[in-house]
């Protein structure tokens, strides 16, 4: 409920971001000089019960507000890419397929519910 105010109050200025910690829920227990995580039902928290960060990838992130922001495809993919890139001042290097932008790319179908990465990586590929 709270995520469909701020978006309504937002719009255009709403992004997506994640501070996953691990993705893929795949390391049930981490500890790292004065910090701790471990997975608990679905969430890493610290050795006081807080949350110590998320578990949520970029595409769930997409899917999310796809599904339960009830927006468009096109515009729950702007939200993790260009605004993004805006909101963080750096819309002329990054969030765009444009020469000179570094790029990872992703296929989709209409609805988000299969999205696979793209590795272009073992190719002399490029964009210019």
């Amino acid at each position: 409920m709270q995520t469909k105010v701020a978006y309504k109050l937002k719009q255009e200025k709403f992004f997506l971001i994640s501070d996953a910690t691990f993705l893929g829920r795949k390391v049930a227990n981490f500890k790292w000089d004065n910090f701790d995580a471990h997975l608990e039902n679905g969430f890493y928290r610290n050795e006081d019960g807080n949350l110590a960060g998320a578990t949520i990838s970029m595409t769930e992130a997409v899917q999310n507000a796809y599904n339960h922001l009830n927006v468009s495809a096109d515009e729950a993919i702007k939200m993790a890419t260009t605004r993004v890139a805006s909101a963080i001042g750096m819309q002329e290097k990054i969030g765009k397929i444009k020469p000179g932008f570094p790029a990872s790319f992703v296929q989709f179908n209409a609805d988000l519910s299969k999205i696979e990465t793209l590795d272009f990586s073992k190719t002399n590929s490029s964009i210019s």
